[in-house]
């Protein structure tokens, strides 16, 4: 039976096998040691449809995101998934081996020791859905970011910003709770129901 995300705790009871071990860059068949854990069927949340790179948490998690009157979407994985446990291990990892045309794309992606932007502030880049898609090339089936997650994200304080003369303020907190899931979505994930009028906890 699958794990429920109804709450953040659902991550603690869902990953599973955490480990160290080598992991395949499809392309080159080359290998690197990454920390990886597996992902025991679960029931996952997003706002809106899914595209190639897909973000799903918790529904506590989720519901910040819900705009423009889209429904909350309820998926449910088919089978365990590997995935990449997203630590600052990790990325420090990936983005050193990345090839000179990707690595360039992340040279402000790391913004200090343990601390990521995940969108570039002045040309509105989602910085993660480009090191998503990095890690798409990996034998694996996408990334679990935990709640126990070391990694700090920095990101443009509104209320404090000057956006009109790209005068901006930032603001540290925890990265979120995310799964992220790589394509070919359709693979690891079924679609369960669209609800608009789902109660949070």
């Amino acid at each position: 039976m699958s794990i429920d995300f109804t709450t953040s705790d659902a991550f603690a009871n869902a990953i599973t096998n955490v480990r160290r071990e080598s992991v395949i860059l499809k392309d080159l068949n080359v290998s690197i040691k990454l920390d990886v854990c597996t992902l025991q069927p679960s029931i996952i949340y997003r706002s809106g449809h899914m595209s190639d790179l897909c973000f799903f948490s918790d529904m506590n998690n989720i519901a910040p995101y819900k705009r423009d009157n889209l429904p909350i979407i309820k998926y449910d994985t088919k089978v365990p998934l590997k995935l990449l446990v997203f630590n600052w291990y990790n990325i420090k990892k990936l983005v050193n081996i990345a090839p000179n045309d990707i690595s360039d794309m992340f040279e402000n992606y790391i913004a200090d020791e343990g601390i990521i932007r995940p969108a570039f502030p002045f040309d509105g880049t989602y910085a993660n859905k480009l090191f998503a898609s990095w890690v798409s090339n990996f034998d694996l089936d996408g990334w679990v970011a935990s709640t126990d997650c070391n990694v700090i994200q920095l990101n443009v304080d509104i209320q404090n910003s000057d956006i009109t003369n790209n005068q901006l303020a930032f603001k540290t907190n925890p990265y979120y709770p995310e799964i992220m899931l790589c394509p070919p979505l359709s693979d690891n994930i079924v679609h369960i129901e669209s609800d608009t009028n789902i109660t949070y906890k």
